[in-house]
Order: C-alpha cells, then structure tokens, then sequence
C-alpha cells in the first residue's frame, strides 16, 4: 500500500535531509517519524536514511519487514541489499518516485513469497 498514512521512518543527521522528506511525503499521505519520536517502534513500510554500511545494516536487521532507501551520499557495493538509493540532488519528483518504486517492489517480493508459501519477513 503505498501513501494513506504508509508509516515511514526517516534517519538522516541531516536537518535538510529530515525535512525535505517530511515535506515531500506527508502531503503525499505518508505518516513521517525520526528517531527520538513516539512511535518509532512501528511496523515502518520504508526507513529512509543516509548511506552509512554500518547503520543500514543495523537498520536492515531493526526493521526487517521494511523497504531501505539510501539518500544522499553516494552509491557503492555496501548499497547492495536496500530497496533503492536517491542521490543527490534529492528533488520532491525523485524522492516520491523512489519511494513509491521501493514500496512497490517490496509488496511484489511480499506476494512473491506468500504464493511461494514462504512467510514473509515480520518486524522484531
């Protein structure tokens, strides 16, 4: 399900990052949190973040039924296993975009593995 309230979550030091996200994606329908926030216990659909290996892999095994995508910084092997990546300059079009192609793909693998009879990946 993509937008109506799709719970995203948002890791980035970055401030400009933060809110370039909030205010691209809540117009849209999506429910925005940061770390430190209420609610960062949820089944998250994506967690955004900047492209550190080591955090995106904490985040990876966190949030194991969420969509990863990398913004900012620049791509490489360590972005291997995330859903998508966003480099810069993160324009409104192109982080919408991404997140949408993100959400898609995971709901595709998500029923991929149901008809195949494996169970989905579950939050921890």
């Amino acid at each position: 399900m993509v937008g109506a309230m799709t719970l995203v979550l948002v890791v980035a030091g970055d401030p400009a990052i933060r809110l370039a996200v909030r205010q691209t994606l809540e117009p849209a329908g999506f429910a925005v949190a940061v770390p430190g926030t209420a609610g960062t216990r949820q089944p998250f659909a994506i967690v955004i973040a900047e492209p550190t290996a080591t955090a995106l892999a904490a985040l990876r095994r966190r949030y194991p039924a969420a969509a990863v995508l990398a913004v900012g910084g620049r791509s490489g092997a360590a972005l291997g296993a995330l859903a998508g990546v966003v480099e810069p300059p993160l324009t409104p079009s192109r982080l919408l975009g991404a997140v949408r192609l993100c959400l898609a793909r995971r709901d595709a693998t998500t029923a991929r593995r149901r008809r195949s009879g494996q169970r989905p990946r579950r939050p921890t």
